[in-house]
């Protein structure tokens, strides 16, 4: 009797924990093939990725060497992917929208937008917005707000030392 008893329970152990297994799997698999796409985006224009952050649905990486930033964003199941030679960048900084929100008797701010904006040497040119957050895409954040300040520093210090 206790060993039907302890094999049932396995039994369902392994049937409640292989859907999260399935799913981790698949996620990793996901990430590394964004990541190869990136690196291969990355040889196409001779350059190679030093590092990289993955957060939400966006991957982040540079080639420090070359001052080149790569960029991808899932967006309704599609990838889309910018390349930013920061030579052509005389500033980057975060621009962050917000929407009042009312709750009961308060109203508060909360962001709405979160993205990189890259302002171009020649005025003639436009600047570059790079998407972290949208709160139309995703419910909330989820690490955006470190990861964009911690790009931040990452570029400003790039663009300085081309000065």
């Amino acid at each position: 009797m206790n060993l039907g008893n302890t094999l049932v329970g396995v039994i369902l152990a392994i049937i409640c924990i292989t859907p999260f297994v399935i799913l981790n799997q698949q996620s990793r698999k996901k990430k590394k093939n964004r990541l190869k796409l990136l690196h291969l985006n990355a040889q196409n224009i001779e350059c190679k990725i030093d590092t990289h952050e993955f957060c939400g649905d966006y991957l982040i990486g540079i080639d420090t060497k070359n001052g080149v930033l790569f960029f991808n964003k899932e967006i309704n199941k599609a990838i889309v992917e910018d390349c930013i030679k920061l030579s052509d960048f005389k500033e980057c900084t975060i621009c962050t929208h917000y929407q009042t929100v009312k709750d009961k008797n308060q109203h508060f701010k909360e962001i709405d937008q979160l993205f990189l904006s890259f302002i171009p040497l020649v005025k003639s040119k436009s600047e570059i917005k790079l998407t972290f957050f949208d709160a139309d895409v995703n419910m909330m954040l989820s690490g955006e707000l470190e990861s964009i300040k911690k790009w931040l520093t990452i570029i400003n210090n790039q663009l300085a030392l081309k000065v």
